[in-house]
This record gives structure tokens, sequence and C-alpha cells, in this order.
């Protein structure tokens, strides 16, 4: 059975014992372990640099994983992956620049009918797989109206008709590329769904081993047990 005192949170930066260094490769930082990984999203987390409701280095973890599931480095996963109402989502642009990636993708058409004006406008994306029949998907503001999305707050009310491609696009991409989006939500058809809210919500931890890795590293009575506090140590 591991005990505490096996667990990352209760080692200090000594001279000899000093975190592992992090490789660097093409793609940027490669990490070994889970360790090298969380450590990583503690820097993210202080550095101001984290996209919004990604503050908290857990979460960080969660949504870099995500997306290096998918084949994204780590800041790549984290420019392109966002975590709304407690699951994971990509982007559309993220997704779309995904799947343009793989050999299999061949092309993509865009056919824009109608006007927002006289409430007709509708947008057919198609995708193109190689050996594949095309796959067609259609969004409209008829469809949006029935969805209760046309005229909401946010994005459909700022962008209607780029949330009107997005919302075709996602369709067209999950249903003909689902082997390369691994079944990952778009994130702005989350966005359409409900408001953008309840992101990163609070997570209650159970697991005493967490709570006992997360306590030496949020707070300041053990300082030298901190991945960051070690890193500044091995740079002085």
């Amino acid at each position: 059975m591991t005990t505490p005192e096996t667990l990352p949170a209760n080692r200090t930066a000594t001279a000899e014992s000093k975190p592992s260094k992090i490789d660097m490769g093409d793609m940027g930082l490669k990490f070994a372990n889970l360790e090298d990984a969380f450590r990583f999203a503690k820097y993210v987390s202080v550095s101001g640099l984290a996209p919004k409701g990604m503050d908290k280095p857990e979460t960080i973890l969660v949504a870099m994983q995500s997306g290096m599931e998918l084949g994204f480095s780590a800041m790549q996963a984290l420019q392109s992956m966002t975590v709304i109402n407690g699951k994971s989502s990509i982007y559309g642009d993220a997704a779309m620049a995904l799947i343009r990636s793989k050999k299999c993708f061949k092309y993509k058409i865009e056919k824009w009918e109608g006007t927002i004006k006289d409430g007709t406008r509708k947008v057919t994306i198609t995708l193109v797989r190689d050996g594949q029949t095309p796959i067609s998907r259609s969004f409209s503001i008829e469809d949006a109206k029935r969805a209760l999305l046309w005229g909401k707050s946010g994005p459909w009310s700022q962008y209607p008709e780029r949330m009107l491609g997005y919302r075709a696009l996602a369709f067209a991409m999950r249903d003909g590329f689902s082997d390369i989006l691994k079944g990952v939500a778009i994130a702005e058809e989350d966005y359409s769904a409900k408001k953008e809210k309840n992101i990163t919500p609070e997570v209650q931890i159970s697991d005493p081993r967490a709570m006992q890795l997360l306590e030496s590293e949020t707070t300041g009575n053990d300082r030298n047990a901190s991945f960051i506090d070690v890193g500044s140590a091995e740079r002085q």
C-alpha cells in the first residue's frame, strides 16, 4: 500500500533530491510522467497566461491531457481546448485544423443561402474524406430558432453567421471524422446549448493522497515542497 511518504508532495529541494529535468523536443516540452505534467500545469497557472476558466492546475492538466490525446502539444492543447459544464471541448477552428492535418481529409465546401435580414440564412458544410461519400450537414436560422438559440446573448447575438457556420461544421466533423475527434464535444455547440457558465466548477476531492499533494502545492507552509519553488531553487 502506498504511504504518504512516497508521494511527490513530500519531496524537498535538496542537493540529493532535485526534480527531474523536462526535456525539449520538436513539439516543445516532453513529459516523462504525471509529476512533470502537473509541474508544468503549475507554471501555466501562475504565469497568468492560462486560458479563461483554466486558472487551476488540476483543470489545466486535464485540458492538456484531453488535447494531447488528440495529437496536440501541451500548449496547443491549452489553446484548443476548453472546459464547459465539467467536460472538455475543442474549439471548432482547432477541430478543423486537426482534421485538415490528416491525410484522409480531401477538402471542405461551404454553401450559404438566404439572408439574415429576411430570416432565411442557411449554411451547408460538406467535408470530403478520401475513399468515402462526402458528408454534408446544414444549419439555418429556422434550426437555431427551433433550438432556442437565435437571439441568445453572447456569440449567437454577436456573431450569428459564424455560429450558424460552426453548428453545421460541428455536425459534419462529428459525423465524418468521429475517429479523429474521439467523441470530444465541439465548444461552440456547448456555448449554444447553455450560457457559458459553470466553467471549471469546484471539484470535491476525497482522496487523501491527492489532498496532501494539493496542500503542499498551494500553501506556503513548506515552500520547498512546491514544484514551482523547486524550479526556482534549481536556477539559483
